[in-house]
């Protein structure tokens, strides 16, 4: 069974994205930035990566996943704030901010034809390595924070030092940059707030609880495909789905 969203799911979910953006403080800017780059429905349909046992590599995964990772990172924060755990040296609108906008490059760049991902055409890459997404050629390569401050600065979308973090943090040690923030030991170097902290963590849960469901209702096997498969449900992926944001 191959896990998809419905049509009306993708059109519901994009509605809550746009809005929350309205709520941000810089919501007329970012309104114009998302109305700009949904060419061809662009930000609905784009998945949240290029292969299928990565996460969410499906029609309308992105924003799927941003949404999630926006209901992990509040909830993320709760309860590290139960704990006793010192929420202070940022603002929870930077953390909500952050969340939103943690993978804006996996968008693409500003203008027609310049999605990040393309279909992959490629039958048999996408049956036999599970790549169903391809680079987009017509875009030059860039980091993905980079692309996301291009696309900041080119719609004049000022952000603050703990939302830079907050972005730049997302992946953890996924991305080598990060070990310079978090693999230090002195206290002058360490991180001055939580917020990368908790970016951290959103994003991670996130991607698992996909890469998990995914398992879960995958028919198909890769070799790097590692962890045994959970036993199936007779439970529709799309139903158990629609509960999280319903």
């Amino acid at each position: 069974m191959q896990l998809l969203l419905t049509a009306e799911k993708i059109d519901k979910n994009y509605q809550v994205l746009k809005a929350l953006i309205k709520k941000l403080d810089r919501g007329p800017e970012l309104t114009r930035l998302y109305d700009d780059m949904e060419l061809d429905d662009r930000i609905q349909m784009a998945p949240a990566s290029s292969v299928e046992y990565f996460h969410n590599a499906i029609p309308g995964g992105y924003v799927d996943h941003v949404l999630r990772v926006y209901k992990f990172a509040l909830a993320t924060y709760d309860f590290w704030e139960a704990q006793g755990l010192d929420m202070s040296g940022f603002d929870k609108k930077e953390l909500e901010f952050a969340a939103l906008h943690h993978d804006l490059g996996k968008l693409g760049l500003p203008g027609e034809n310049t999605e990040l991902y393309q279909f992959n055409d490629s039958e048999w890459h996408r049956k036999n390595q599970g790549k169903v997404y391809k680079i987009n050629p017509n875009i030059p390569h860039m980091t993905m924070l980079d692309r996301t401050l291009f696309i900041f600065n080119h719609y004049g979308i000022k952000y603050t030092l703990n939302e830079l973090l907050g972005i730049r943090l997302a992946d953890g040690m996924y991305d080598p940059e990060n070990e310079k923030y978090f693999n230090v030991f002195e206290p002058a170097n360490k991180l001055r707030n939580n917020i990368g902290y908790i970016m951290h963590h959103a994003d991670m849960m996130a991607s698992r609880f996909e890469y998990e469901r995914w398992l879960k209702y995958s028919t198909k096997k890769f070799s790097s495909t590692a962890i045994p498969k959970p036993s199936t449900s007779t439970t529709s992926p799309t139903d158990e789905f629609s509960k999280l944001f319903s």
